[in-house]
């Protein structure tokens, strides 16, 4: 059972800090792509690792059966806070991207995997770094970001990576935020998994934050 939950102003701060560092991650994803991003309201709960895999499908820009390619990377702080980011792009997100930035007809696949790992690196940084420094005004820490999985349908690699005996926490403060370019036939979605650890210490620098409103 779920021994911590975040009251509705807690829930309040956390969604507008996210807000803050997702406006700064699409700005920085647009002046690489020169378009305008488009982005959804973070959704933020904790969630217990066996509903995990439905609340990711939950409201996803994609289907369980389309194809995507996954990019994963870990972060942490010396605030004892740390998790993952899952960077989750369409099929046809690499020929969008080079067409974009005038590179249509590149078919390396190294590049390609180059191309994704650093739009991802991008987002992810930028969206946790920005909730980082709001939050406890430092940096994190990020290993390098690697391919999850490289296109595969959605369920296969949920179901892959998140079945309850592959996991060792028992919940997680999950993050989803979907983000696509306007009049480009472009979508992805970034997936937040903060550990369990994280989620006291958070909630001790949110209610610090109320109680200084």
């Amino acid at each position: 059972m779920i021994e911590l939950e975040y009251s509705e102003d807690e829930y309040d701060i956390l969604r507008e800090l996210f807000n803050v560092a997702m406006g700064q991650a699409g700005k920085s994803l647009a002046l690489l792509l020169k378009s305008f991003v488009e982005l959804s309201v973070p959704d933020i709960k904790i969630v217990h690792a066996e509903k995990v895999i439905n609340t990711i499908i939950e409201n996803s820009p994609f289907t369980e059966n389309e194809i995507i390619t996954a990019v994963r990377q870990t972060f942490y702080n010396q605030n004892h806070v740390d998790g993952e980011t899952i960077v989750l792009f369409g099929d046809n997100s690499f020929v969008t991207i080079a067409e974009i930035l005038g590179l249509a007809g590149t078919s390396d696949e190294n590049f390609q995997k180059e191309l994704l790992l650093e739009i991802a690196n991008i987002v992810g940084g930028a969206s946790i770094n920005g909730f980082s420094n709001q939050l406890f005004g430092n940096e994190m820490t990020f290993t390098p970001p690697t391919i999850l999985n490289e296109k595969t349908p959605l369920n296969k690699l949920l179901y892959g990576t998140f079945m309850r005996s592959q996991i060792r926490w028992a919940y997680t403060l999950l993050i989803k935020i979907k983000f696509k370019l306007k009049h480009e036939d472009f979508k992805s979605g970034l997936l937040v998994f903060m550990s369990e650890k994280s989620i006291e210490t958070i909630k001790a620098a949110l209610d610090k934050k109320l109680e200084e409103m």
